[in-house]
């Protein structure tokens, strides 16, 4: 069986007080995502197997290897090797004991908690002067809002801006501000990105509510909006009810006596906790159940999530939300961990809904499989979170997408999405000649858009697609370390005013087209275009035909490699065919000695968080 090469992943565990040990195994062998099992502590002997249809995948645990597992927090290392027949799945390294709490390792200062705010944070004013002088950095939190933690968490920013990141400056509870000036690997986020450590440390469950200003070299500070987290100093834990298919609503919502639906779960959580059913769990039994409301009542959720997950020993992708109604469960947080979903989740319009898809695989029945052109959200603001999304018309679309996989869609991956990181998109192809799927398409008033560590492989969309329309202006958009391997032919483009563009170490396997005359700011430097071109607007009328010298008002535009167009356009660049390693087998990385022209390193990893070596180096991928 064709694949990519053996690849490996490391997961990990969420929650874990009580009387169970928890592993998570959390890989992809290319077509489908290993997930949780949950095992007792032992001496342990667990052959555990997985029904990915149409093939099977076995893990083993050795009890040589195991030990006697206590109750806490666990990581495992596995690789799955697709040129197998079987997938086989091997260990790369043992299990580790727990550090409990567990502490983050790193070069994050750990923030000191303060008494609380008592008003907003002021807008700091403009920092220098020069090109880009006038503007934001594109920055924004890669962390989830409002989650539960017990020792230490990652509190992160991805942040860019032309002239640089100067500093980024974190606040928890309006305790000292600690000023990180470099970037380094968050393993809470995953992303190489400014962070700082928080503490869950103290005597009682509590909402901390972290701040943060972001600084560029020379430009205007960014105050991002509030980050709350909720820290449970003895364990990340909360009130457990349970949900079986055969159960019923009327039931207390035990093991022995499940409830039937989600809502009632949550009806009853929110009743027992003074209607307020932040931080708590409802666990699912195998088997397919309904994402709607039996009634109109609102689930607050004030300080955190309702997770919904499966229970302990359920199969891969066994609890599956099959079916729907209009409003759904109606939870104002909630968290799909793990599970299989095979339908739109609908929210209340009137009821404003955090959704978090979380280790999950979402899945339809093809490309076509989705009427609506909302996506698989509605009503709700949006965290995707290693999850596996395939063989539907839409992507995530919205929000803040980290560490996922997309593959065979059909139409859009993303229209005004917040953040993009460590995410690849696979097989993107319309069904439908009426359909114009883009990677990213921004199409309204959106501002502050990232893009980072984005691998696009058989794409056959725009990558980029900044759209005109009741907003012909866009300010401070970022793609930094993004690759597009794009077929059909279709290319990427600029049809709006643009200011303060970041494109920075990408390669574009695809045409690239800037088509306005009026820009300001821009920062294209690192990158490899096949095909890049000024060409006349689709609304000249409006803003006239780009050029060169429209894009340089202030504009940075050097060492970049220029395929096709015999022009090497900016400052420090170079132009020719480029020979890549295995173009045919989407690898991108340059073969050395072409003569290509080098940018210095400005983002110390590459697009699949590999150092950048050297003095320096262009293109997506460290050579």
């Amino acid at each position: 069986m064709e694949g990519p090469p053996p690849e490996t992943r490391t997961g990990h565990k969420s929650h874990g007080r009580g009387r169970k040990a928890r592993l998570h195994l959390l890989g992809h062998n290319g077509l489908r995502q290993l997930r949780t099992i949950e095992v007792p502590m032992l001496p342990l002997l667990l052959l555990s197997l997985f029904s990915l249809s149409p093939d099977q995948v076995t893990v083993s645990i050795d009890p040589a290897k195991v030990g006697s597992l206590a109750p806490g927090e666990y990581k495992i290392e596995v690789g799955v090797d697709t040129k197998s027949p079987d997938f086989t799945l091997t260990w790369e390294e043992s299990i580790a004991p727990p550090v409990d709490p567990p502490v983050i390792p790193g070069e994050a200062p750990l923030l000191t908690e303060g008494s609380g705010w008592t008003g907003g944070t002021g807008q700091p004013g403009q920092v220098g002067s020069g090109p880009a002088a006038g503007y934001k950095p594109a920055a924004h939190w890669s962390h989830v809002p409002y989650q539960a933690f017990t020792g230490e968490l990652g509190v992160g920013v991805v942040a860019f801006h032309h002239r640089g990141i100067e500093r980024v400056e974190f606040s928890v509870n309006n305790g000292p501000w600690a000023a990180v000036e470099g970037r380094s690997m968050n393993p809470t986020s995953g992303c190489f990105e400014h962070w700082a450590r928080i503490s869950a440390s103290g005597s009682q469950d509590r909402l901390l509510e972290v701040r943060a200003i972001v600084y560029p070299v020379a430009g205007v500070p960014r105050v991002l909006s509030k980050a709350y987290a909720y820290a449970q100093p003895q364990g990340v834990s909360g009130d457990i009810v349970y949900c079986h298919p055969n159960g019923s609503d009327s039931n207390a919502g035990t093991k022995g006596r499940p409830f039937k639906t989600i809502h009632g779960a949550a009806r009853a959580l929110a009743a027992r906790n003074g209607g307020d059913a932040s931080n708590t769990f409802i666990r699912l039994a195998a088997g397919n159940y309904s994402w709607d409301s039996s009634t109109n009542q609102n689930i607050n959720c004030a300080r955190g999530f309702i997770t919904i997950e499966p229970q302990g020993g359920t199969p891969a992708d066994g609890c599956k939300i099959t079916s729907r109604g209009s409003n759904g469960p109606r939870i104002r947080r909630q968290r799909l961990k793990g599970l299989h979903v095979r339908v739109m989740i609908t929210t209340t319009t009137a009821f404003s809904t955090t959704t978090w898809f979380d280790g999950c695989h979402v899945e339809g029945t093809g490309r076509a499989s989705q009427p609506s052109s909302v996506g698989w959200t509605q009503g709700t603001d949006q965290y995707t979170t290693n999850t596996l999304w395939e063989n539907t018309r839409f992507g995530p679309l919205g929000g803040t997408c980290i560490g996922s996989t997309l593959q065979e869609l059909g139409d859009d991956s993303f229209r005004n999405p917040r953040l993009v990181a460590n995410t690849s998109i696979r097989n993107l192809n319309k069904p439908n000649s009426a359909w114009h799927p883009d990677v990213c398409q921004l199409r309204n008033s959106q501002e502050n858009v990232i893009m980072y560590n984005v691998h696009m492989t058989n794409v056959s969309a725009q990558g980029v697609f900044w759209k005109y329309n009741l907003h012909p202006t866009r300010t401070s958009f970022a793609w930094v370390n993004c690759l597009i391997e794009g077929t059909g032919g279709l290319i990427s483009q600029i049809d709006v005013n643009g200011r303060h563009f970041i494109i920075r170490h990408c390669t574009f396997d695809q045409s690239f087209r800037f088509r306005s005359n009026n820009h300001d700011g821009h920062c294209f430097e690192g990158n490899i275009f096949s095909s890049f071109a000024f060409s006349s607007s689709t609304r000249a009328s409006d803003y006239g035909a780009g050029s060169l010298a429209a894009m340089d008002d202030n504009a940075l535009l050097r060492f970049n490699h220029f395929e096709t167009g015999g022009q090497a356009w900016g400052a420090d660049s170079s132009s020719g065919n480029v020979s890549y390693q295995d173009q045919g087998g989407d690898d991108y990385r340059v073969k050395s000695g072409q003569g290509l022209t080098r940018a210095p390193i400005t983002i110390g990893v590459d697009i699949f968080n590999d150092p950048r070596t050297g003095a320096a180096t262009i293109g997506a991928i460290q050579e």
